[in-house]
């Protein structure tokens, strides 16, 4: 290097943690330092000082952003102060989980809420109230209900998770403060661990009721179309 070249100090790198409430709705986070600053104007004498950098976090901001503040880092008479690099990272949520923009969660329910409907509650991240009458779970757990009905032991085979989504419930996008990610949740069905045979042949008879049931209505629909 060239004689009176005055080098940079490397950069200094710093978590900043964020919570979903925070990714969700943006925040700033002040964020204290200690670093050495020049007190006189020859630039001669340097003193600790405390400093406050506020860190601005957008809505949807992802992990892994870096946040950097030119040269906030120790100031010396032969060097250039080094830059502050803030790089966010994600806390762990109780209930959600997030793909970039997207939430996931799971939500388990019983077998009988499966068949026959049930009202699903949420609180999002900005504390509004979801209420929603799930039915659609349905469709699948007729199925896997049958073979349970059949032997407990081949419904091991088969996935019991239904997934919903809720568009438009995700996280807001970073470089689109008009679009959101979708929410979507993950229901997994208990199925009980033990039935009585009599029980169980109840449900074959129930099932291949409902199974006949839709064979006679598919009949009726086709005999319409046929008229």
């Amino acid at each position: 290097a060239g004689r009176g070249v005055i080098h940079k100090d490397p950069e200094i790198f710093k978590l900043i943690h964020m919570t979903l409430e925070d990714v969700y709705s943006g925040t700033t986070k002040a964020v204290k330092i200690s670093r050495k600053e020049f007190v006189d104007d020859l630039k001669d004498k340097l003193e600790l000082k405390t400093a406050t950098l506020n860190a601005v976090i957008p809505p949807g901001c992802l992990a892994g952003t870096k946040i950097i503040f030119p040269e906030a880092g120790d100031q010396s008479i032969t060097r250039r102060a080094a830059d502050i690099v803030f790089v966010t990272c994600d806390v762990p949520h109780a209930i959600y989980r997030r793909d970039k923009w997207d939430l996931h969660m799971n939500y388990g329910i019983t077998l009988l809420q499966a068949l026959t409907g049930f009202k699903l509650c949420l609180t999002t991240l900005d504390d509004r109230r979801l209420e929603l009458f799930i039915s659609d779970v349905v469709e699948l757990v007729l199925i896997l209900t049958f073979f349970y009905s059949i032997s407990i032991s081949f419904i091991s085979l088969f996935s019991c998770n239904y997934v919903k989504c809720l568009c438009s419930e995700g996280l807001w996008h970073s470089d689109d403060q008009n679009v959101r990610g979708n929410l979507y949740i993950h229901f997994q069905v208990k199925f009980p661990t033990n039935i009585p045979k009599a029980l169980r042949q109840k449900l074959v008879e129930i099932f291949t009721g409902i199974q006949a049931h839709e064979e006679g209505q598919r009949q009726k629909s086709c005999a319409r179309e046929c008229q």
